[in-house]
């Protein structure tokens, strides 16, 4: 999906959804040497995948929730409340997977050190981050608020502006992109064992 400028509420929260069953269907069977073994030292191992998406989507999350909560009166809505402006298009985009350029994290994204990594705790959050994401679409949804006006600071640089819907729309491909290096992970752990 490289285009995801029209996509409703009921998309994200779907996605949402898809992303909680994806990661239990994962992650539960693996034992906690898998979840933190590393391919090799340049690596991130499944755990720390898993808790960088924690840590970054949190933060946007936070930024998206502020900027819902001051505009949850009901609004004038929007026949397109999840619109991205191009250039935070152009940034989802380079975020959906395959990955075809490697990146470096943000400081404040970094995930925990993969020796600290707990299973159980990491998918916990993960999911738990899931269900904020819904319920803060819904509220916006019932409220019918266009999130495509309403204004957050960006989490990585705070006086960069973005939409609440940009914070979603990045989160939900930031996701994907790291569940696929997920599954790359287990695929090479699984070749080398």
């Amino acid at each position: 999906m490289k285009d995801n400028r029209e996509r409703s509420y009921d998309f994200y929260i779907q996605r949402f959804r898809d992303a909680k069953i994806e990661a239990e269907d994962f992650l539960l069977p693996l034992d906690e040497r898998t979840f933190r073994r590393k391919p090799s030292s340049k690596v991130w191992c499944i755990g720390e995948c898993f808790s960088h998406l924690v840590e970054a989507g949190t933060q946007y999350y936070k930024n998206a929730s502020k900027g819902i909560e001051a505009a949850k009166k009901p609004g004038a809505g929007s026949e397109n409340p999840m619109h991205l402006r191009f250039h935070m298009q152009w940034f989802v985009n380079y975020l959906e997977p395959p990955v075809t350029i490697k990146s470096i994290s943000p400081g404040s994204f970094k995930p925990v050190e993969y020796a600290k990594v707990d299973k159980d705790e990491i998918l916990n959050n993960f999911l738990d981050l899931q269900d904020k994401y819904i319920t803060q679409l819904e509220i916006a949804e019932t409220n019918n608020l266009d999130l495509s006006s309403i204004k957050v600071p960006n989490p990585i640089i705070s006086f960069i502006k973005m939409t609440a819907a940009e914070c979603i729309a990045v989160t939900e491909a930031h996701q994907r992109r790291h569940l696929e290096q997920a599954r790359r992970i287990k695929q090479q752990l699984d070749e080398t064992s």
